[in-house]
């Protein structure tokens, strides 16, 4: 048996998949596209690097396929996610798994097992079925009407069929209450009021495509509604295309769950604006009182007492960064930064960002290298103070997780990918990461160790604030390692500055 798998080659996550599968007694097959893969194939992988994993499924709804599809989660997010879709839409594909990508690669064999297993057991039972249809072929003509009749009155989705002309011929009840449809003569969808609905009919019987719209539709009783439509083209014994197949679910249920999710995050975002901005105010007071404390101004301080301060102030000064960074966070949901962009000299802010961490650097014996590619013209269109803000976070990142004795080099070059960008750099000695943590590393609160006893501090936010800011001046972002305490690289690319 062969996994046919989708997945780009230089996919970190892709060899883990063709070694538990292999353990599995699976073999495994490499595919540029789903169009590629055979239409006898009975078992499809589609990796987590795969941007739209259910244009897959409906793609293999389209053609009849029997395969069973397997969806590998390179997070819980993703996961999360992708089953909430599948859910919404049970229609998309019948035969599907999805697996999980776990640390233990153990794990991950066992649970291919298993997928093969049911495999296996969907072949014996179609080979099954076919024998004993050679054996009594009048059963299936004289069951499946009725079962068929009973799945379409009962399902809760309007369901019909139209001619070549994109007229309804045929619909179930939901689809009478939902969409208005009446009387036993085919209906002119325009007529009866659902334009959306109609237009896109048009298109699939022009294209001869699936598709999936969100449309407004009218009900029995005259009032709108959201729906989300699915219309595929209906074709006969020789291939021709007759009509379509449309089904319709009321999605105005969804929407306002859409609608009340956005509306707790407004309510949360702006919770933690007015936490960060309450937190500032004494903030500048603990501060302020400790350097007048610290420059002897009510008198000097006995030695421990000095200590004491001294650590008052890093605390401060730590919490003080915690509050910047939710102020940043609560910025950039709410849409409300803006850039003020012109010509800077990317060479030069690096340098002077540098030069803040060297003390930082030099507390830890960390060494730090910039070079910067002689007669490069390192000029930029950005915002100075954002970009600076995205090296400061980045080379941070480089500091924390870098052991005593080790270096940090920031590289400034142009970018072999994007021929008109400016690349950034940095690379350390410190503790790398696994492919797992690399496909995580920018999201949101995420930390490579969650555990409330890690030794190093942070919300999680730095890199995927430093992430928006470079998406925001139309610039890139990347992360690489060779695995766990082999050191990193965090890059970014920034547009050239191009004179008028």
């Amino acid at each position: 048996m062969r996994l046919w798998l989708l997945e780009p080659a230089d996919s970190p996550l892709a060899p883990r998949i063709e070694t538990a599968s292999a353990d599995a007694g699976l073999g495994v097959a490499r595919a540029d596209s789903i169009e590629s893969v055979p239409a006898t194939a009975s078992l499809i992988g589609v990796g987590p690097s795969v941007a739209d994993p259910l244009r897959i499924a409906r793609y293999l709804r389209a053609e009849g396929s029997q395969a069973l599809l397997v969806f590998f989660a390179g997070s819980v997010a993703a996961r999360n996610a992708l089953q909430a879709e599948l859910v919404r839409d049970p229609f998309v594909y019948p035969r599907f798994e999805i697996v999980d990508l776990p640390n233990n690669p153990q794990q991950l064999a066992t649970r291919m097992g298993k997928v093969v297993s049911e495999v296996k057991h969907r072949l014996h039972t179609r080979r099954t079925s076919r024998r004993g249809r050679r054996r009594g072929r009048a059963q299936t003509p004289t069951n499946a009407p009725p079962l068929l009749a009973h799945l379409l009155a009962h399902t809760r989705d309007a369901v019909l069929s139209t001619d070549e002309h994109g007229r309804a011929m045929t619909w179930n009840e939901p689809a009478a209450r939902l969409l208005g449809l009446s009387g036993s003569q085919p209906v002119s969808l325009d007529s009866a009021g659902h334009q959306e609905l109609a237009s896109a009919i048009r298109e699939v019987l022009a294209t001869g495509g699936a598709r999936e719209a969100h449309i407004t539709c009218t009900g029995e009783h005259g009032q709108p509604f959201q729906a989300l439509a699915n219309v595929a083209p209906l074709r006969d014994a020789r291939g021709s295309q007759t009509g379509a197949t449309v089904i319709v679910r009321d999605d105005s249920e969804y929407q306002r769950i859409q609608a009340a999710l956005r509306e707790a995050n407004r309510q949360k975002d702006e919770f933690l604006a007015i936490m960060s901005h309450e937190l500032r105010t004494p903030l500048t007071s603990i501060l302020g009182y400790s350097d007048m404390l610290l420059r002897g101004l009510s008198g000097p301080l006995a030695p421990m007492a000095n200590k004491y301060v001294h650590n008052v102030r890093s605390a401060g000064d730590r919490l003080l960064e915690l509050v910047n960074g939710l102020l940043d966070y609560t910025r950039l949901e709410a849409g409300v930064e803006r850039l003020e962009v012109r010509s800077v000299d990317l060479a030069r802010v690096i340098s002077q960002a540098v030069q803040i961490c060297q003390t930082v650097a030099q507390s830890k014996d960390v060494t730090v290298r910039v070079a910067v590619r002689e007669g490069f013209d390192a000029t930029v269109e950005a915002d100075e103070e954002r970009v600076a803000h995205v090296f400061r976070s980045m080379l941070g990142n480089a500091l924390k997780f870098t052991p005593a004795g080790g270096w940090v080099n920031v590289t400034v070059e142009p970018s072999s990918e994007q021929p008109h960008s400016v690349r950034v750099a940095i690379s350390d000695s410190g503790i790398g990461m696994r492919a797992e943590q690399i496909a995580r590393v920018w999201e949101r609160f995420y930390q490579g160790d969650a555990s409330l006893t890690r030794p190093y501090g942070g919300m999680g936010l730095g890199l995927s604030i430093a992430k928006h800011l470079v998406s925001l001046h139309g610039g890139n972002v990347g992360a690489d390692s060779r695995g766990p305490g082999q050191g990193s690289t965090f890059w970014f690319s920034l547009p050239r500055f191009q004179a008028s």
